[in-house]
């Protein structure tokens, strides 16, 4: 009897070995992670005086609405994000189409470019195909800055407004990366410092409407 209990043990030993060789160790799972995007919106009153209340700094940004109008591609930058990125092979993600609604409320739908993708070659990529739809730009896409001076005052209906832009699009830095944002951005601070809201004096502003083709003077 001592013999077979013997010979029992070692035999229980090893299976209890073996079975906890076999035993696998889950790891802990963490919560998939966000991409991060690099932009960052600039603030509704960025373009105003600091004096402005948000309704006046409103009045002043939608009286340069014509500058997206000017600059914007056919169908519009949703369209053309859409597209460009389509064309480069990346499906856009709830980010970019969440973030539309933002961006048309601060009037600034040419910064959607930003949210296609967080690779940052992938976005200049799908700016530069935005900047380029929208026919302001020479086959080295450097700027045409005449057709841009042009199309402001058309989109303005020759306003005075719109001449000041126009004007101020030649002294705008060229778009690093093919970001259109930034030179439109330029552009608009030009506007909103020449907005004549009915409360307040008119600047003195030279007149730009004979430097440009078209003008009635």
């Amino acid at each position: 009897m001592m013999r077979f209990v013997l010979c029992v043990l070692p035999i229980v030993a090893l299976a209890s070995a073996s079975s906890s060789s076999h035993t696998t160790t889950v790891p802990p799972t963490s919560p998939p992670q966000m991409p991060s995007y690099s932009f960052a919106p600039a603030a509704p009153t960025s373009l105003c005086k600091v004096t402005d209340t948000p309704d006046v700094c409103q009045m002043k940004k939608t009286q340069c609405g014509f500058i997206t109008k000017a600059l914007s591609p056919p169908g519009g930058y949703v369209r053309v994000f859409v597209n460009c990125a389509k064309d480069a092979g990346i499906a856009l993600g709830p980010f970019f189409f969440t973030s539309i609604g933002e961006a048309y409320k601060n009037g600034a739908p040419e910064t959607l470019g930003e949210m296609t993708s967080p690779d940052p070659n992938v976005v200049a990529g799908i700016r530069r195909c935005a900047l380029n739809a929208t026919g302001l730009v020479f086959p080295d896409m450097s700027l045409d800055r005449m057709a841009i001076a042009n199309a402001l005052v058309v989109a303005s209906s020759g306003s005075p407004l719109g001449y000041a832009v126009a004007s101020a699009s030649a002294s705008c830095s060229m778009p690093r990366a093919y970001r259109i944002a930034d030179y439109m951005s330029c552009l608009k601070q030009t506007c909103v410092k020449n907005v004549v809201l009915p409360t307040e004096p008119a600047p003195s502003t030279p007149d730009f409407s004979s430097q440009f083709p078209g003008s009635s003077s």
